[in-house]
């Protein structure tokens, strides 16, 4: 939408649901993708690992309406418009739900197949008590063995749990000098992940893995960056 000669923006919203019966190959090892029994891929159709249900993508600019050839102080002499005019503020907000977790419950990382436990109630936590420590219910997952004690496939489906979303704002501040009538020099200072916020993985999905067992122990984003940059215009 551009709302006048100076401001514009652009936002859009996609709401999907991508499925699937896993993952190719099955043993990427990202997920713990191995299918509980590779002759029953139905029992796997269920959200795919990449399953980003809600994403919004929103981006502006804003050219300040002063200086030449804008409404507010277009006579101002060279030396004023060198210091006050040309200034143009720019950013781009990004927010997405997060992707799936698959809880399994498999204690050898050599087997063939990633088994998983039975489901008692509902794994996902409100958002007020999600922690690093337990992101979500991890006693929802109950252990399914025979009855000489060894772990058999349960009945919780795959990719139950929802992992933590991703919300990140980049911010840009624009200043052209007008160096003749064919010639500007356009200078930037641009920050990304302005707001210094931690994007964090998934926590772990394997109840045999109790140091990591949905606990959240990284984040796949940078710091906060600052670089300053120059554009010359002709």
């Amino acid at each position: 939408k551009r709302e006048s000669r100076n401001l514009s923006f652009l936002l859009s919203y996609t709401y999907s649901h991508n499925l699937d019966n896993g993952a190719a190959p099955f043993d990427a090892g990202q997920n713990n993708d191995l299918p509980q029994n590779p002759y029953n891929l139905r029992a796997e159709w269920a959200s795919s690992d990449a399953d980003v249900r809600e994403n919004m993508v929103f981006s502006g600019l804003y050219r300040l309406p002063i200086g030449h050839g804008q409404q507010f102080f277009s006579s101002w002499n060279r030396p004023e418009e060198l210091l006050l005019g040309g200034w143009q503020i720019n950013t781009i907000l990004v927010a997405r739900t997060g992707t799936p977790i698959n809880v399994v419950d498999e204690p050898n990382p050599q087997s063939p197949s990633n088994l998983r436990p039975n489901i008692e109630g509902n794994p996902n936590l409100p958002r007020s008590q999600r922690t690093l420590k337990q992101y979500f219910d991890t006693s929802a997952f109950v252990e399914n063995t025979d009855s000489s004690g060894n772990i058999i496939a349960g009945d919780a489906g795959r990719n139950l749990v929802k992992g933590p979303g991703y919300i990140n704002l980049d911010f840009s501040l624009f200043k052209e000098f007008e160096l003749s009538d064919r010639f500007k020099l356009q200078t930037r200072l641009e920050t990304f992940n302005t707001l210094n916020d931690p994007h964090f993985t998934n926590p772990g999905g394997n109840m045999t893995d109790t140091t990591h067992y949905g606990v959240i122990t990284s984040t796949d984003n940078n710091p906060r960056v600052i670089q300053i940059a120059g554009k010359l215009i002709f």
